[in-house]
């Protein structure tokens, strides 16, 4: 027997994907995936001034 699919709307699409973002982030702080904010900016600021 066939399953009847689920339609989403927009709103309810939009909802499901924010709250998997905010799990899979809450997942990374429990496990300790985090990069220093510091380290990662220096790196983005000179990648930038090479570039331009």
């Amino acid at each position: 027997m066939m399953e009847a699919a689920r339609i989403y709307l927009d709103q309810e699409v939009s909802g499901v994907e924010f709250q998997k973002f905010l799990e899979d982030g809450l997942e990374d702080i429990r496990n300790g995936n985090l990069l220093d904010f510091q380290s990662v900016f220096d790196e983005l600021e000179k990648s930038y001034d090479a570039g331009g």
